[in-house]
């Protein structure tokens, strides 16, 4: 069983709790929750962050990677709430937000990781928990394995654009410069108008 300072692991059907465990496609240690044969007539489990804090962040974004060993008719949702009170006996009760991230499904390759894309955190508050909420479909023959890997808050930085123009036989060259470091131009962009 997964056991972490600050996060919560915690069933509130059946038997399973999420795991840790190693995979080559994980590139080290992931977490799985699976319920397959379990003989559980219910099946629901959560893993839950720590509080998170981001209030230090100007363009806040969440992104992980999910993957699936046979999904099948069971699933698993991502979400984040700023009103839960960190105990075990409120997570029914609180109010939990989806995430629109992409999750890994029964229709994709088994045990290849999918990444869920930087998902904007700029309208749910400054301090957050993030949940993983599995459900199974009570014939655990057909609940399968969710793999989660590689979970991380950060600040999106945006592009800079500098922009130059200059007039050369009557044409505009306008040079956009998407990203600079050590006054160097990274990446580029130019167009002409006459």
């Amino acid at each position: 069983m997964f056991e972490k300072e600050g996060w919560t692991n915690y069933a509130e059907a059946g038997s399973r709790f999420w795991e840790v465990y190693k995979d080559e496609n994980s590139l080290g240690q992931s977490l799985e929750i699976g319920f397959f044969r379990s003989g559980d007539t219910a099946s629901i489990s959560w893993l839950i962050s720590p509080k998170i804090d981001l209030q230090s962040l100007n363009n806040p974004r969440v992104a992980f990677r999910t993957s699936t060993s046979f999904a099948d008719d069971s699933s698993l949702e991502a979400l984040v709430s700023s009103y839960w009170d960190g105990q075990i006996q409120t997570i029914k009760s609180a109010t939990w937000l989806p995430l629109l991230a992409r999750i890994a499904t029964e229709d994709d390759d088994t045990q290849i990781f999918v990444d869920s894309g930087d998902l904007n955190l700029n309208f749910y508050g400054n301090a957050l928990y993030f949940a993983f909420k599995y459900v199974g479909s009570g014939k655990t023959a057909q609940d399968g394995t969710f793999e989660l890997d590689d979970f991380r808050t950060f600040e999106k930085i945006p592009k800079i654009y500098i922009t130059m123009s200059y007039i050369i036989n009557a044409s505009i060259f306008s040079t956009y410069c998407e990203r600079k470091v050590n006054n160097r131009c990274i990446r580029s962009h130019f167009s002409i108008r006459t």
